[in-house]
């Protein structure tokens, strides 16, 4: 086998069959639903990690945000309460200074707005 000599077509060169090129013009592209298919199959474990810490994730934030909605509305319908128990005059010196306490502190307030819209749904 020698690499310095040129074939002609007519004469097959031993490298022809390690170099298989065929190009059909014709030939339909592979869409995107193959390609997609082709990727999962190949990287399983890749999406199945993927789409399952994706899903816990989720599960996460929305516990979260459970979480903070609950604990407004406690918070609120705490403020609510001492507001209640204040204009009823029920109310007592160590009460007085856990309203100062939320009186200063906005985030009860707007807990207790929160509790307010939430109370009547």
């Amino acid at each position: 086998m020698d690499s310095t000599k040129f074939y002609t077509k007519k004469e097959k060169s031993p490298f022809s069959s390690m170099i298989n090129i065929n190009v059909n013009p014709l030939a339909e592209k592979p869409s995107l639903s193959s390609k997609v298919k082709s990727f999962v199959n190949a990287n399983t474990d890749a999406v199945f990690m993927f789409v399952t810490l994706t899903i816990l994730f989720s599960g996460v934030l929305i516990f979260a945000n459970q979480y903070s909605s609950t604990q407004k509305f406690a918070r609120g319908l705490y403020v609510d309460q001492n507001l209640t128990r204040f204009l009823d005059g029920k109310i007592t010196l160590n009460d007085i200074e856990i309203l100062q306490k939320l009186g200063d502190s906005k985030g009860y307030m707007q807990d207790w707005k929160y509790y307010q819209k939430r109370k009547s749904e």
